[in-house]
């Protein structure tokens, strides 16, 4: 469905960001959350984990409800739980009830997952092929910067006001996307009858957990995401807590691995004008481990926390880019079900990511346990990737034969 209205950029930037920077605007308040409600740390990290399964748990359901109810229908259903999952947040504190919090994260989770899922299903719809890979590749750096510039807002906040006003921030947020959401076209011009079928969907989701691609390309989105979300987590208790920085101070250093991220999205968009992306996620992956190993280097030696942490966390979100900007489409490019096979990815790489921050989570939070975690999800990549990359090339290889036998 294509027309000649302007292009609402607005409204996907923020939706395409709306379940990253709901995952970590309350990130800078975990110590303060610790202290107020008088719990443990490895309790205040629930509240990542239990959103992120919430977030996987979600990419499942939006892609049903939207063939059945519509896109808008779909989208105000997200954007709605969101709302009042925050308002339950709020009162948690004014209830003095932490029990409420980690349920109210799950829900938000839940709820904000909406927005990437129906964010890349309309632009593809309102656009054609071209235009929309191109608006794509703009949405996907805002993608990539949206979650540092949130923190760093969410710091100023907690630094004038309570923790609870980084949830009236992410309320305010869901606030604004429900108003642009309203605005939108609907896209979808049949609706299908059978998309909330309980056998239907089984049927098809079961097939795309039998493809090897989507599994692997899963797996390596998994782990770069267990990065950006392990140090979201742990960031503020090794800096804050740990190194007595305050949460301005906090706010100007995490704004390093920001920028990392933002060049590293740029840099990955001009270099498939030369190589392939196959390629560029391998640079990927070996920039990331490099990474890591700076940070042990800088940990080994003692060096501060700017050079121990944000700096090496800079190089490897710079290297991640070039894992998000390729492995979904390198995964998808032997699936014949686009949509569900990339519900099926993007639930594996939330539900990994869930399952290694909760997992991690339960220990302190510390420098030495940080990269430790890190060296292992990086040995994990770089295994999924050269796994990966053998199973494309024999399908490359595969499809090659194939065609040649027809010809």
């Amino acid at each position: 469905m294509m027309n000649n209205t302007p292009f609402p950029w607005l409204t996907f930037l923020l939706m395409i960001s709306f379940a990253s920077v709901n995952a970590v605007i309350p990130t800078p308040a975990l110590p303060e959350i610790t202290h107020y409600f008088e719990i443990n740390n490895d309790q205040v990290q629930l509240l990542m984990s239990l959103y992120l399964i919430g977030y996987a748990v979600g990419q499942l359901i939006y892609g049903p409800l939207a063939n059945r109810l519509g896109r808008k229908p779909a989208l105000y259903v997200g954007i709605l739980v969101q709302i009042l999952s925050n308002i339950v947040c709020i009162m948690a504190g004014v209830l003095h009830c932490f029990s409420l919090l980690p349920i109210a994260r799950l829900f938000m989770g839940l709820g904000a997952g909406v927005g990437l899922k129906m964010a890349f299903t309309l632009v593809n719809e309102m656009c054609n092929n071209r235009i929309a890979a191109k608006r794509i590749a703009i949405l996907v750096i805002a993608f990539a910067i949206a979650p540092g510039l949130a923190v760093g807002i969410s710091s100023v906040i907690l630094s004038l006001f309570s923790w609870q006003g980084c949830f009236y921030f992410a309320l305010g947020d869901g606030l604004v996307i429900l108003i642009l959401v309203s605005r939108l076209q609907e896209t979808l011009s049949t609706p299908d009858n059978n998309a909330l079928n309980i056998s239907y969907l089984i049927t098809k989701y079961r097939r795309q957990f039998q493809n090897k691609s989507i599994i692997q390309g899963g797996v390596l989105l998994g782990c770069a995401s267990s990065f950006i979300y392990l140090f979201a987590t742990w960031a503020p208790f090794i800096s804050i807590t740990g190194n007595g920085y305050s949460e301005k101070t906090f706010a100007l250093m995490n704004l390093l691995p920001t920028l990392g991220m933002l060049f590293g999205a740029i840099t990955s968009a001009y270099l498939t004008h030369f190589f392939s992306s196959s390629f560029i996620m391998k640079l990927g992956v070996r920039f990331a481990t490099f990474g890591v190993l700076t940070m042990l280097y800088a940990y080994i030696i003692d060096f501060s926390l700017v050079y121990s942490l944000f700096l090496p966390m800079t190089l490897i979100n710079f290297a991640l880019s070039f894992v998000f900007a390729n492995a979904s489409s390198l995964a998808l490019r032997h699936c014949d079900d686009t949509s569900n096979g990339s519900a099926v990815m993007n639930f594996i790489n939330m539900g990994m990511t869930a399952i290694i921050v909760l997992t991690i989570g339960q220990l302190p939070a510390s420098p030495k346990l940080l990269v430790t975690g890190f060296i292992g999800i990086s040995s994990i990549m770089a295994l999924t990737f050269k796994i990966d990359s053998g199973i494309s090339t024999s399908l490359t290889r595969q499809a090659d034969i194939e065609n040649n036998a027809a010809n």
